[in-house]
């Protein structure tokens, strides 16, 4: 029986076989031969069966003390002879007890690799180099507390679904992927934060539990309740496959509604020796030696302030030049163009520089964690609906250059309308004569240039990520290995006017443009129409008339 129920071969060729996303199926990629999910569940269940018996047949372990602490609810298992009088995690005073309940043992266990005197000298040295450190100086005055302890985890395997949605908005998405090896603390008195931060670990040399690996070795028992445990693994799962689902979907602040009901999940201990002193903890990986400890967190960084400073330039640099950099008309319009964006900005997470930036960073902060050697793409696979009800397997893309260039042409052509209908007007009756359109009086027109510039720019720092996400483009994901473009060009098209959408019943998209907004406004609709059908006409016959 192999030692390791995560580790699935192929009954046919023997090799390992992996989970692929878009089948949703196990499959071998030598020979391709596939099995379902109920396949490797059927595994682990005989394997957990095999390890019961193989248990039973060892009989107990004689002289496992358990020890509980009565302030932090610790449960520890420590060595023959060693009988400490308080705790380890919290200082307080220990009950002792003969360990009875053999069922909650761990399935799995990585064994340490550093023994405590060369985990100790590393950590010792590690914080001399970092004397000068608040952290450094708190890991040399509390090397006294230093210990280590397998601590109880977790370990989720498999795949995952999870509606994928964005706060207040229409359209919601569903995807599926595959975890490969994802660790969830089962410890309530340590920080998850600089455990999170020691992996990976590697999960491959994981082996079935026995009590050889915890010989004069200290053991603390998971103390979560099975709600507490179950809410838990959704977090973490939820967690690990955010980032994935945040890089697909180009942007981050999705919610993710995440269902683990098909993942493995199997109970495990970690080597772990850390310092707890008090709101300070210190902990290293007993198996790589990397160490975290808890810190002060800095504030995130915010992009919106600087791309309120570039909307202010750009738009007080295009009315400056209307008239001629004036040095107090730029002043002015930069006064009122800063006080606009950065309000405007300031109270929304949807500016589109924004989110680039912090896509970027997101992908720098991702943690490393262990792997199982997925030979498949863990890439979450996005469905959308045939016109036949079945759920097809695409690649959503929300921005490339050619929706970005798209985006701007379709932004300038609105803010120099009654231009391009004068300039298209003068060609028709003159033909293309330089003296005839040199004629034409652009400045005229700036009562429509500013109403349009200001509707661009309200479009760009919050119109312009809704639009893209309400309207992707998708590809189908085909089962050579390729992709295909679906839906019609209407279904992925952006525009400024769509600031002027509106809801319709149910969450639906009722309509984009002015169309549907003036008929939204009732009977104030067709005067503000005329309106503004009057004012692009006037702009348009006044840069078109001679100067009297």
């Amino acid at each position: 029986m192999e030692k390791n129920p995560f580790r699935i071969y192929c009954k046919n060729c023997g090799a390992p076989i992996g989970f692929d996303i878009v089948r949703q199926s196990y499959r071998c990629r030598s020979c391709g031969s596939q099995s379902g999910i109920e396949e490797e569940k059927r595994i682990v269940h005989c394997w957990r069966e095999w390890k019961r018996q193989e248990t039973r047949e060892m009989g107990e372990m004689d002289a496992l003390l358990e020890c509980a602490c009565s302030s932090c609810g610790a449960r520890l298992l420590l060595p023959a002879g060693e009988e400490p009088e308080n705790c380890d995690f919290c200082g307080s005073r220990l009950v002792r007890g003969e360990f009875r309940e053999k069922e909650r043992l761990p399935e799995l266990i990585i064994p340490f690799l550093l023994t405590e005197d060369e985990a100790r000298e590393r950590m010792r040295r590690w914080a001399r180099e970092r004397r000068g450190r608040a952290e450094g100086r708190a890991i040399l005055s509390h090397m006294d507390s230093f210990r280590g302890y397998y601590l109880p985890c977790c370990l989720m395997r498999g795949p995952v679904s999870a509606g994928v949605s964005r706060c207040g908005k229409h359209r919601s998405y569903f995807c599926r992927g595959y975890l490969d090896g994802s660790a969830v603390n089962a410890s309530r008195q340590l920080d998850k934060l600089p455990l999170n931060e020691i992996e990976p670990f590697d999960w491959t040399a994981a082996e079935g539990f026995s009590y050889g690996f915890i010989a004069g070795q200290r053991v603390k028992l998971c103390d979560l309740s099975g709600r507490e445990l179950n809410a838990r693994i959704s977090e973490e799962a939820a967690e690990e496959f955010r980032p994935e689902v945040e890089r697909v979907m180009q942007t981050g602040g999705v919610s993710l509604s995440v269902n683990t009901g098909e993942m493995t999940i199997l109970s495990a201990l970690l080597p772990i020796y850390f310092i707890c002193a008090g709101s300070f903890s210190a902990v290293m990986n007993g198996q790589s030696g990397r160490i975290s400890v808890t810190r002060e967190r800095g504030k995130e960084r915010s992009h919106w302030t600087a791309e309120a400073a570039v909307y202010t330039l750009l738009a007080s640099f295009l009315l400056g030049y209307l008239f001629r950099f004036d040095l107090s008309g730029l002043l002015l319009f930069g006064l009122l163009f800063g006080c606009l964006f950065f309000s405007l900005m300031g109270a929304t997470d949807f500016s589109l520089l924004q989110r680039i930036a912090d896509r970027a960073e997101k992908r720098g902060e991702r943690r490393e964690r262990g792997s199982l050697e997925n030979p498949f793409d863990n890439t979450p696979v996005f469905y959308e609906r045939s016109g036949r009800g079945e759920l097809i397997p695409v690649r959503p893309c929300f921005y490339n250059p050619i929706r970005l260039l798209e985006i701007f042409f379709k932004a300038a052509a609105l803010i120099f309308l009654p231009l391009l209908l004068a300039l298209s007007l003068r060609i028709l009756r003159d033909g293309m004569q330089l003296q005839s359109i040199s004629s034409l009086h652009p400045g005229r027109g700036l009562i429509w240039y500013l109403l349009s510039f200001f509707l661009c720019m309200f479009y760009f720092t919050k119109g312009v990520r809704e639009d893209a996400y309400e309207h992707p483009i998708l590809y189908e994901l085909l089962p050579s290995g390729r992709k295909r473009l679906i839906g019609s060009h209407s279904s992925r098209s952006l525009s400024p006017l769509a600031v002027f959408s509106e809801a319709g019943d149910g969450g639906e998209i009722g309509g984009r443009g002015l169309i549907p907004a003036f008929r939204a406004m009732g009977g104030a609709g067709i005067p503000a129409a005329l309106l503004l059908l009057l004012l692009l006409l006037g702009s348009t016959a006044a840069i078109m008339i001679p100067a009297l």
